[in-house]
């Protein structure tokens, strides 16, 4: 049977290492969204009063 100092560390390790990894994965998730959202509206593009299309459809508006 384990001492319970033993047991306190043990789960003390394993709590840790889910919450690193659980904090590292979320960073990780959140910035290929941000991405995402960049890559997306970026490439949108809209005719002008012309018929050509801006590079930037900020511009557009």
């Amino acid at each position: 049977m384990k001492s319970p100092r033993s047991l306190a560390f043990g789960w003390g390790g394993l709590l840790l290492t889910a919450g690193l990894s659980f904090y590292y994965v979320k960073k990780t998730i959140l910035e290929r969204r941000k991405q995402h959202i960049i890559d997306d509206r970026d490439s949108v593009r809209r005719p002008d009063d012309q018929g050509h299309i801006s590079k930037n459809p900020a511009q557009d508006r």
